[in-house]
């Protein structure tokens, strides 16, 4: 045996050595609870469940080992500075990344085991970790094999993911025959092939450390410090497993070894004393766990999201990502005809009476993003104006639309939209669609009398007219109880029966207060259900006929006869109704009560204010004067003439 195989191992380098690897494993990464959380890394987002995002997290504890379990309490997770729900936090196999590595140590000649060995030992294992018994999982562990012919460092199989390709490649390899030479310095071959492998893990990473990550060292043994890989190792956080292929024991080859495999946190196996190395696979294995992180996101804008996950202890790592999220699209499915007709039947017919008096909007929606949500509701617009609600039942909405508002002979032209709202308040509104609506009165009758019929008949009614006039002038105390009696009985009959209003006894009076260039003579009569507004298509009781910048809408605001009592509803006007000084929510009605104040738009915008009055129920009118339909605010006086 030459003399330097017979040198024994300095024992104070040995004492040194130890005592830098202790100190080493005191530092303060390695003082943590195997359950803290050291560190995070971000594998993957995925956004496609949108609002529901998907992370796959890395967890460390603060020796560098997979966290054994992870929980909502343990994490928070905010977007662009927004706390986000976390629905659910899953343990899942993650991948590994592996180096193999092969030296010759300090030479055959020296420790007497060649490379041929070496390799028949790794092709074994290799055999059993990614086929036979396969611990290796394809498409997410990374092998590479590094092999030291005597100085040259081979990567003979560069990282892959493919066990089959792994196996047919290794299999390929022919060592070199012979002795290895001995290196000019006892360890230079083991540290050459140590420092190559960690470096070819590093390279491997996308950045971060995303698996968990070894080396596992075939080697027939060396003896010489191995302080500067340690270190690497240690910084990197890539513990180095060492096999120690001998077929005999020879206790001083694992001198600097077995330390080494310790410190960095590997194990230390010898082939002599147990060739199976299946507990290291069983191990590698058990340090695969990552976690599925499940969150509900509140943010539904297009713009980028900066996501930040923080685990307790303040550890945090951050990502982002974007996802457009559009508003919904309509579609009007009917009407599918342009024009309407309203056909009275007979002369009794009113306009109000013609058929149809109402007519269904029906309006698909769809999400043009992909993503399917509720819908709140929709609404119909006509000319700007909103004129009915509607539900929404598996995307289909239905409007129903009442058109007897439309009394004009002749076609009058008009524009819908029908808008919805889904759960983000994102709003969709269909193109506009155009119709026009007339009403059709009755035919005239076939009769055609001639002109002397005609005057036959008008000189019967003027004596008739006369001998009345006469019977009520001599008995007009009576007669103008009875009518008065009668007039009444007529009124509550036909509001009984039809629930219309009538112009014979207001029930209601609109006093007026304030906003009026003039203050009107009279109060306004209110004899049933009266649509306040300035068009005339639109409402009963007009207001600054024509002027389109005054602050009252079209069709603004309807007192609605509820028979016993009146309401009032907001049509969704432009500047809004008010009771009392409170504003009231667009299209929902609310009682009225005797005295109230109703200001329709506010006066500071040149509005109207008004005293509701209920009608007096023993019969007696109100005191009130000559009724002005027609005012314009104090505000535009002499803009455009008086």
């Amino acid at each position: 045996m030459s003399a330097k195989i017979s040198k024994r191992f300095p024992l104070g380098k040995i004492l040194i050595f130890l005592s830098l690897l202790f100190s080493m494993t005191t530092m303060p990464l390695s003082t943590s609870s195997q359950e803290e959380i050291g560190s995070l890394a971000i594998l993957e987002l995925d956004s496609g469940g949108f609002p529901e995002i998907k992370m796959q997290v890395f967890a460390r504890d603060g020796l560098g080992n997979p966290l054994t379990s992870l929980s909502e309490a343990d994490l928070s997770i905010r977007e662009n500075g927004q706390e986000q729900e976390i629905l659910s936090v899953e343990a899942i196999q993650g991948g590994l990344r592996l180096a193999f590595v092969i030296d010759p140590g300090d030479g055959s000649f020296n420790t007497g085991v060649t490379l041929t060995d070496l390799y028949q030992k790794l092709l074994n294992d290799l055999n059993i970790f990614a086929l036979n018994r396969p611990w290796m999982l394809p498409g997410k562990d990374e092998i590479i094999v590094l092999i030291n012919e005597g100085g040259t460092i081979n990567v003979f199989v560069p990282m892959t993911s493919d066990p089959e390709s792994l196996m047919a490649t290794y299999e390929s390899y022919l060592p070199p025959i012979g002795e290895a030479r001995e290196p000019e310095e006892l360890g230079d071959f083991t540290r050459t092939s140590l420092m190559a492998a960690l470096k070819e893990i590093k390279l491997a990473r996308p950045g971060f450390v995303d698996r968990k990550e070894a080396i596992i060292h075939y080697t027939p043994g060396m003896r010489a410090d191995m302080v500067d890989v340690a270190e690497e190792a240690i910084s990197l956080g890539v513990p180095i497993h060492i096999i120690l292929h001998r077929p005999a024991p020879m206790k001083y080859w694992d001198e600097a070894l077995r330390p080494l495999a310790e410190v960095t946190g590997g194990q230390f196996f010898e082939t002599y004393e147990s060739p199976d190395v299946e507990p290291l696979f069983e191990l590698l294995d058990s340090q695969r766990t990552q976690y599925l992180i499940t969150y509900q996101t509140s943010l539904m804008t297009s713009e980028p999201r900066d996501v930040i996950l923080e685990a307790a202890g303040g550890v945090k790592v951050t990502t982002e990502y974007s996802y457009e999220v559009l508003p919904p699209e309509v579609q009007v499915t009917a009407p599918s005809e342009d024009m309407v007709s309203r056909e009275a039947i007979n002369e009794e017919d009113s306009p109000v009476n013609a058929e149809p008096a109402f007519m269904v909007v029906s309006a698909k929606v769809s999400f043009p993003d992909g993503m399917s949500r509720d819908l709140q509701g929709a609404r119909l617009l006509v000319d700007g104006v909103a004129v009915g609600q509607g539900t929404v039942i598996n995307n289909q909405a239905e409007i129903t639309w009442d058109i007897r508002s439309y009394q004009s002979e002749g076609w009058t032209p008009a524009s819908f939209v029908v808008e919805v709202v889904d759960e983000f308040g994102l709003v969709g509104k269909s193109a506009p669609q155009s119709i026009a609506i007339r009403y059709v009165p009755p035919p005239p009758a076939d009769f055609t009398p001639d002109e002397n019929i005609l005057l036959y008949i008008t000189g019967g009614v003027a004596i008739v007219s006369l001998g009345l006039a006469l019977f009520l002038f001599f008995n007009r105390s009576r007669v103008g109880a009875a009518f008065q009696d009668a007039r009444e009985g007529i009124v509550d009959f036909v509001e009984r029966v039809t629930g219309r209003r009538t112009a014979m006894v207001a029930r209601a009076y609109l006093v007026p207060l304030e906003g009026f260039d003039e203050p009107p003579s009279k109060s306004y009569e209110v004899y049933g259900t009266t649509a306040i507004g300035r068009s005339r298509r639109h409402a009963d009781l007009l207001f600054h006929i024509g002027e389109e910048d005054s602050p009252i809408s079209r069709l603004h605001c309807t007192l609605l006869d509820e028979d016993d009592h009146f309401s009032i509803r907001d049509e969704d006007s432009s500047n809004g109704t008010f009771v009392n000084g409170e504003i009231l929510t667009a299209l929902q009605p609310i009682r009225l009560q005797d005295g109230d104040i109703l200001d329709i738009a506010p006066l500071e915008r040149g509005g109207l204010r008004f005293m509701f009055q209920l009608a007096r129920l023993d019969g007696e009118e109100r005191d009130h004067e000559k009724d002005i339909r027609i005012t314009r605010p104090k505000h535009l006086m002499n803009q455009d003439g008086p």
